[in-house]
């Protein structure tokens, strides 16, 4: 989050002429995708990924930061991400605050299939899809519609005594 506020705060300092706006988007994106490949080599390689969480937080944390330049680098650009890319980015809160739950529910589910049972393989990347569309559907259908009423009933005029 610190990191992204921090772009936001300086990416009005960057080039306006359209010679040095793709050289500096490349540089921006190279750097974004060593860092994310860092991040993840370090935190999935290393000795410690699975005792230490802040060891993992923060190697995954640059995994973050990677994608957060190379989407700099994309707006730079002014490349647009497609409309699915765009429905899966207004339901993220949903899918941050759901997916545990989800997954604990999936887990429960899974737990009745045997564990040497080929079903795992083509279960996995199915739930992945499951969790991000149920996620959407409850963005969609319940947190958008609350989020607007809540902003109407903010907005609206109180009575002058």
């Amino acid at each position: 989050f610190l990191v992204g506020a921090l772009v936001a705060r300086y990416q009005k300092y960057l080039p306006t002429d359209p010679r040095r706006i793709a050289a500096t988007a490349a540089g921006v994106c190279a750097v974004g995708m060593v860092l994310a490949t860092a991040g993840f080599s370090w935190g999935t390689t290393g000795s410690l990924y699975d005792q230490i969480l802040v060891y993992r937080a923060i190697s995954f944390g640059w995994v973050g930061v990677g994608f957060l330049l190379a989407a700099l680098a994309a707006s730079m650009l002014k490349l647009r991400a497609n409309a699915m890319l765009v429905s899966i980015g207004d339901a993220s809160y949903s899918l941050y605050l759901l997916h545990p739950v989800l997954l604990k529910v999936v887990r429960g589910l899974m737990s009745h299939i045997p564990a040497d049972s080929l079903w795992h393989i083509p279960l996995a990347p199915a739930t992945v899809v499951a969790i991000v569309w149920a996620c959407m559907q409850w963005y969609r259908w319940i947190e958008k519609p609350l989020y607007e009423r809540a902003c109407q009933w903010a907005i609206r005029p109180t009575p002058h005594t």
